[in-house]
């Protein structure tokens, strides 16, 4: 037993000795690598050929109904999510939400012709983290809206539209998934979009016209999808 105590307090010594000799080792006393090239630069984007300059003015004109005074909050909005995506219906809710955000919709077209999207620009190297630089509600507002136009054409039987309402949150997020320099959040955002159009699209894929498959295939292969 006390060979035991005597080869444990050896073998411990030497492992102390052997961590304390490679952490002043020389192999630890080298330059750190150069990672200059990978310094991220700001690409100033005109905003009239950007989209999420017409995004933003989307976001601060949409309309979205209020409860009336005798309705709790909570029971008008569940009811007005359940018919805006395509769980119950209330024609005349859905048309004077569709309809006062006409203006809406055009903007977001006018974001869709876009060929560029900048939602930020860089902090100067050193400052603190402005949460407000990472701009990504635009765009999802702008998706929300699009999906409720989905289902407001497929309840119309209006599948034409609606499907050009799918291709379009697609195309959305194509756009922010190849904007200059994105953070993880625009990336993330960008999947979103464009898993949640995909999704709209094979749920329904029987009420898709084969021209608007073949439009949305050529698309993907002219923006690199594969």
């Amino acid at each position: 037993m006390k060979k035991f105590f005597i080869y444990s307090f050896v073998i411990i010594i030497t492992l102390l000795l052997t961590i304390v000799g490679l952490l002043y080792a020389d192999i630890w006393d080298i330059e750190p690598p150069d990672v200059s090239d990978l310094e991220i630069k700001y690409v100033e984007v005109p905003p009239e050929d950007n989209a999420f300059t017409y995004l933003k003015q989307a976001a601060e004109i949409y309309y979205e109904p209020e409860p009336e005074d005798d309705v709790s909050e909570d029971e008008f909005y569940d009811h007005f999510y359940e018919v805006v995506e395509g769980r119950k219906s209330d024609p005349e809710l859905f048309d004077d939400y569709i309809t006062k955000n006409q203006k809406t919709f055009k903007l977001i077209n006018q974001a869709l012709n876009c060929s560029n999207y900048q939602s930020k620009k860089l902090l100067p190297s050193g400052s603190t983290i402005d949460f407000e630089s990472f701009v990504v509600s635009p765009a999802i507002d702008a998706r929300h809206f699009l999906e409720h136009y989905f289902f407001y054409n497929l309840n119309k039987k209006r599948y034409n539209e609606a499907f050009e309402s799918a291709f379009h949150i697609f195309h959305l997020g194509k756009l922010q998934f190849a904007m200059e320099n994105p953070c993880h959040i625009d990336l993330l955002c960008s999947i979103t979009l464009q898993e949640v159009a995909l999704t709209r699209i094979i749920e329904n894929i029987s009420l898709v016209s084969s021209k608007q498959l073949v439009d949305f295939s050529n698309q993907l292969k002219k923006n690199g999808t594969s």
